[in-house]
């Protein structure tokens, strides 16, 4: 589901701000297996991009081996969703109609999972998406560890093909019809990190910080995006993203090659130095972010 011209922010993790007074309740204290709270998560979105945008989130808390409690919502993108994404989770602007927005779907998650050790399948994915959705918003998030279930199951259990969820799932025996959507997925996830911690001897005695090496977590903080001014020089792109008019853009990437596009400037923002502007793209009805220094010219629209 690659967007093209989209540029990933995701990478190797680096620190960043924090909201003050989040929470701390966040495993800093190392509670033992046995006595932690867990909240499997996963989002679901319009592309794989680092700018898509959330279309679903859904969590399950849980003890190890006890019971479960579930949230799942809808979210409006406030944009179409493209076809491509709806082919991967079923998805569509239909589905969509009505839904929270990002800020109150996240404020609704952290809402739910507050007090819980957070774990999500290639949690880098889900705790970016989540981070720039927050940063768009002005929201605060917690300066918390999220736990990465596949570096747990690469450490502790048996051999697999890969460590896709959906292999996961079906290796663990689980119905693997409804993958690809916020709630089934975090249900697999859950289902994952049962397999593996509760498959150590002497787990629910076992302090959860042993699970911090290894690249096994990481945190919103690592993924923190920026506000960013525009260089001098693209005046013309400055005007148009403070009267929300549109330009054309001379790009040097995506699938497009150098061709004019028409877009209207949304904003601007910065991840480990690099300056991307995101913006509305007309010819495919979507918004896209496009990196500074690979704009070659701008020109009136």
């Amino acid at each position: 589901m690659s967007m093209g011209e989209q540029e990933s922010l995701f990478g190797e993790p680096e620190g960043g701000d924090t909201r003050k007074g989040a929470s701390s309740n966040s495993g800093e204290g190392s509670p033992t297996l046995g006595d932690a709270t867990f909240c499997a998560f996963d989002v679901e979105t319009t592309g794989l991009s680092a700018f898509s945008r959330l279309v679903e989130i859904g969590a399950v808390r849980f003890r190890l081996g006890g019971e479960a409690e579930e949230f799942s919502t809808l979210v409006d993108p406030g944009q179409p969703i493209p076809e491509e994404a709806t082919l991967v989770h079923g998805i569509d602007d239909d589905a969509v109609a009505g839904a929270p927005d990002a800020s109150k779907a996240i404020t609704e998650f952290l809402n739910f999972s507050e007090g819980c050790l957070l774990v999500a399948h290639n949690a880098s994915f889900d705790v970016g998406i989540i981070s720039i959705e927050a940063a768009r918003a002005g929201l605060g998030l917690p300066d918390k560890p999220v736990l990465d279930s596949i570096s747990m199951a690469r450490s502790f259990l048996p051999p697999q093909p890969d460590y896709s969820l959906a292999t996961l799932a079906a290796f663990l025996g689980l119905d693997v019809s409804e993958m690809h959507r916020s709630l089934p997925d975090a249900r697999a996830t859950r289902a994952v990190v049962e397999a593996t911690l509760t498959s150590l001897s002497g787990w629910r005695e076992m302090s959860w910080s042993f699970l911090a090496g290894d690249r096994r977590t990481m945190r919103f903080s690592d993924f923190a995006v920026s506000d960013a001014e525009l260089p001098l020089g693209l005046d013309l792109l400055g005007r148009a993203l403070e009267r929300g008019e549109p330009v054309r853009i001379i790009y040097d990437g995506g699938t497009k090659g150098p061709a004019p596009r028409l877009i209207t400037p949304l904003g601007v923002l910065a991840r480990k130095g690099v300056v991307y502007l995101e913006a509305h793209c007309h010819a495919d009805g979507v918004n896209k972010n496009y990196r500074l220094d690979r704009i070659r010219g701008v020109e009136p629209a």
